[in-house]
């Protein structure tokens, strides 16, 4: 399935993109950055599910957009890292809503 990372993870109140880092970094953050950080995040339980993650994070990195329903689910179980508001609005990218 085909897939644009390249959209802006908004905030609720005014629904402007949120800032990757409030004091620092005011550019928007996007599916892209989210999605490659959460793939980064040492949550993975097993050495094959790690190398798993670095691939699909090269990938989404490179902005990759055909990816399988296994590429999909993993991205989906990754998102959960963050609060709700983020993967809420990363599951519902990923569900094409």
């Amino acid at each position: 399935m085909k897939y644009d990372f390249n959209v802006f993870v908004l905030q609720t109140a005014d629904k402007k993109p949120m800032p990757m880092d409030e004091a620092t970094d005011k550019s928007p953050f996007t599916a892209a950055i989210a999605l490659a950080r959460a793939l980064l995040a040492d949550t993975a339980e097993n050495n094959k599910t790690k190398l798993e993650r670095y691939d699909l994070f090269l990938r989404v990195r490179a902005l990759d957009v055909e990816y399988s329903a296994k590429d999909v689910a993993l991205l989906r179980e990754a998102a959960l890292v963050y609060p709700t508001l983020i993967a809420g609005q990363l599951v519902a990218i990923l569900d094409q809503k």
